[in-house]
């Protein structure tokens, strides 16, 4: 602290007209290059379509070298003692970074999630125990529309580490409804009944055809899945309406559910 104290007042005492007038110059020209650099890269990004949260990071980092390039070529020219400006630059630095450790986690977190792109905004998924629709994808947190209208904020680093689900990445799914009937009652007619409840969904994908089989056996009862290839965006319509028919159908067949 002391030295740099000593190049302060060495500093104002050594300060011309001519020097300041040169030095504010230099800013100027500073100034002009980082606006024109900060252009091109702009285009650059746009060209090549990038996110636009790694655009808008990569313009503040951009911006933040530029302006230490500039003050520390100002104080060269002023006759500061660089090296000392640079050491408390670095223990400033040094001091941040511990301080924000687990901010920086996740930056790094979010900057993987653009990238790698697991999901995309509009899409439901499920990550850090929690299922929601991606709403914004920040370089701190990601943003979750729950079904039940609740916005949830996820720490990104709690993303990477763990499992993602992404329920709206293939255009087609499947969904599978468990039926219990009695042992008694006479398994093709289950069968038949279960497939003609199937057939009668109307969000069932084109060309695809309902899979009903036997599942578990116990003592008093027979367990069957029924199988549905269905759009993405009419699974919980789908599964409702297979639930409906099912009823429907093993009432109109004399079939007891359990």
């Amino acid at each position: 602290m002391n030295s740099i104290q000593n190049a302060l007042a060495k500093l104002i005492d050594s300060l011309t007209v001519n020097t300041v007038v040169v030095a504010l110059f230099q800013l100027l020209v500073c100034v002009i290059i980082t606006k024109l650099l900060k252009r091109a890269t702009k285009n650059l990004l746009a060209n090549k379509k990038y996110n636009n949260t790694v655009t808008k990071f990569l313009m503040s980092a951009l911006s933040a070298v530029c302006w230490a390039v500039t003050l520390i070529s100002i104080a060269d020219y002023l006759g500061m003692a660089v090296s000392s400006i640079i050491a408390v630059f670095s223990m400033f630095g040094l001091a941040m970074s511990l301080s924000i450790q687990s901010a920086f986690s996740n930056l790094v977190a979010g900057l993987m999630l653009i990238a790698l792109k697991p999901f995309d905004v509009g899409q439901f998924i499920e990550a850090a125990s929690t299922s929601g629709t991606v709403s914004e994808v920040g370089l701190i947190y990601t943003k979750l529309n729950t079904i039940d209208r609740k916005l949830i904020l996820i720490p990104n680093k709690d993303i990477m580490s763990g499992k993602i689900t992404n329920y709206s990445f293939h255009p087609v799914r499947r969904i599978e409804v468990e039926v219990r009937a009695p042992s008694r009652e006479d398994h093709k007619a289950v069968y038949e009944c279960l497939k003609k409840a199937g057939q009668a969904s109307t969000c069932i994908q084109p060309e695809t055809v309902p899979e009903v089989g036997l599942a578990g056996i116990n003592g008093i009862s027979c367990t069957y899945t029924v199988r549905l290839w269905v759009p993405n965006s009419s699974v919980e319509r789908a599964r409702r309406q297979l639930y409906e028919n099912i009823k429907t159908h093993m009432a109109a067949a004399g079939i007891q559910a359990l």
